[in-house]
């Protein structure tokens, strides 16, 4: 098993457990979610995969240490679409700067910026534009966009929009995240201003979208990302019949 499936693993249960700790009521949930953070941290470090350990001080940051009235429900929608757009986005910007010839290190790892990524995605923008359809309607799930790594061919895109436009094409994509959006509009429709469990679970869900710039974190792993918004609609219905 890859360590980034670990490290996905750790940094999921660490944010799932802290949202679920919030409704349990013992004193010291605070702490038991603290030394699960700092769990995470090392075992993430340990395993070298630098997404899981940002997206988990990126939880750990949000819900601690930023002021609760940042989070209205207009910018957090703003975050979620500017995420979404980001996982076609930065797939561009990376194989761009790797076809330039453009290298640096990235803090707190011992990764260098290209790890087989940039090989794939670049394969993967090959094949799509072989044909203007590949775009629209995909390609299906079972098409040779591999690499080999050395240890074994990898045909995991490491990217949630790659990965759904490959099977789905554009046309599929946008019908996947208009019904994300659809039903946390909802939700939040339903939710006051700055309640704490839309906050909290809408971070972990931005948290997801942003592990997918570089991990099929929506399509590979049991669709964990949804967890959050399941949550957050039970959490709701619950208040309601109260």
């Amino acid at each position: 098993i890859s360590p980034n499936t670990y490290g996905l693993t750790c940094s999921f249960c660490f944010i799932y457990v802290t949202i679920l700790l919030k409704d349990l009521s013992f004193r010291y949930k605070k702490s038991v979610s603290l030394i699960l953070f700092i769990l995470t941290i090392y075992s993430t470090y340990l395993l070298d995969t630098r997404m899981a350990m940002y997206v988990s001080v990126l939880f750990f940051v949000l819900n601690w240490m930023i002021p609760k009235r940042v989070f209205s429900k207009k910018r957090m929608m703003i975050m979620i679409i500017l995420l979404i757009i980001l996982t076609i986005v930065f797939p561009i910007i990376y194989v761009n700067l790797y076809a330039m010839g453009i290298e640096f290190n990235i803090p707190f790892t011992q990764k260098s910026l290209y790890t087989g990524r940039e090989r794939l995605w670049t394969l993967f923008f090959s094949y799509m534009g072989k044909d203007p359809l590949n775009w629209l309607l995909g390609i299906g799930s079972k098409v040779p966009i591999y690499i080999d790594t050395g240890r074994s061919q990898s045909q995991h895109l490491h990217n949630n929009m790659l990965a759904i436009i490959t099977t789905f094409g554009i046309l599929g994509a946008l019908m996947t995240y208009s019904y994300i959006l659809k039903n946390i509009k909802r939700i939040m429709n339903k939710c006051k201003e700055y309640d704490e469990n839309l906050i909290l679970c809408l971070t972990a869900f931005m948290c997801f979208l942003l592990e997918g710039l570089t991990e099929n974190s929506m399509v590979g792993v049991s669709l964990f990302p949804f967890f959050s918004v399941g949550i957050l609609l039970d959490k709701n219905n619950k208040r309601g019949a109260e």
